[in-house]
């Protein structure tokens, strides 16, 4: 996976972020900041840093999912917090939900996102058999 694929997925997904698919009002808390522009910096930031991650971090997590079966309708039993727990054993170190949502996109498995995104992240489904899961 290059840079040019990750910002490709994060165009498709204009509000991805290390912390998974949220809108900027997400972050309109005093956690981020004082100011409009201070919590929108936060947005950004949390933004860039999918970009910034090591290469092979995401060569992993596809590795991972290319030997998943694909399902043609989304794993409604299976949200991308999930699905990192179960990453996170086959690739040794921590992954974040952006991370995850971004190779799954980036290979084409079908997906959906539900919620708004502002109280909390928007929940990603990928089309992920469950059996799959389980080997």
């Amino acid at each position: 996976m290059t840079r040019d694929d990750i910002l490709a997925v994060m165009l498709k997904i204009t509000c991805l972020t290390d912390i998974g698919v949220v809108s900027p009002e997400y972050f309109n808390t005093p956690k981020y900041g004082d100011t409009m522009a201070e919590r929108l910096a936060a947005f950004d930031k949390a933004r860039h840093r999918l970009v910034e991650e090591p290469l092979g971090r995401y060569d992993d997590i596809c590795d991972w999912l290319a030997i998943k079966e694909r399902t043609k309708t989304v794993n409604r039993k299976t949200p991308v917090y999930a699905l990192r727990f179960l990453a996170e054993r086959f690739v040794g170190t921590q992954v974040t939900d952006g991370e995850l949502i971004v190779a799954a996109v980036h290979l084409g498995f079908v997906f959906r996102l539900e919620g708004d995104g502002v109280r909390e992240p928007m929940t990603f489904y990928a089309g992920i058999s469950n059996k799959s899961l389980r080997d």
